[in-house]
């Protein structure tokens, strides 16, 4: 059964060893978890469980953020079109700024003027006839659109999952603790 001081615990624990694992250089990371866990075996073997859940959750943790920090799915669904093959309702991946006469795509508000906001209505006939002439003073050459993913096939498999094999969450909860 697992108690709220439990789970307190292993949050205190994960808190500990993301702090240590931001100050200890990139090489020694591994020789400090190696360590730890030979640490927690020696002294006792039924923490070796909770040591496990609270690796698993600091790995996720620190490669969720890893991911976001290098903005991995701006890249991925992001695509440059030209101005040419820009249509109405497309929606703009960052927004236009201009800063000292140089126009750019990107997310520093701070840095200058925003030309042209990315709207969820996507781009009007104005935007894009803006963007023609920002392109024929040669201004800007391309424009970063967001790419768009069906969403119905994962709501689909998901569906199917659950159907076939229940609530996957608990039952692997329930395996781990």
């Amino acid at each position: 059964m697992l108690h709220i001081d439990t789970i307190i615990k292993y949050a205190l624990i994960c808190i500990i060893l993301y702090i240590v694992n931001k100050k200890i250089p990139k090489k020694h990371t591994k020789i400090m978890t190696i360590t730890t866990l030979i640490v927690i075996i020696t002294i006792t073997p039924q923490l070796l469980k909770s040591y496990i859940i609270t690796f698993l959750i600091l790995e996720f943790i620190t490669t969720f953020i890893y991911i976001m920090k290098h903005k991995l799915l701006d890249v991925i669904l992001t695509k440059n079109y030209t101005i040419n093959n820009l249509s109405e309702g497309m929606l703009l991946a960052q927004p236009l700024i201009n800063t000292q006469h140089k126009y750019t795509f990107n997310n520093n508000y701070e840095s200058g003027n925003i030309v042209l906001k990315n709207n969820i209505y996507g781009l009007e006939e104005k935007d894009i006839t803006l963007l023609k002439k920002l392109e024929d003073e040669n201004y800007i050459t391309h424009v970063p659109i967001k790419k768009t993913i069906c969403f119905a096939p994962f709501i689909q498999v998901g569906v199917i999952l659950t159907i076939l094999f229940g609530n996957i969450i608990t039952t692997i909860i329930g395996a781990i603790l």
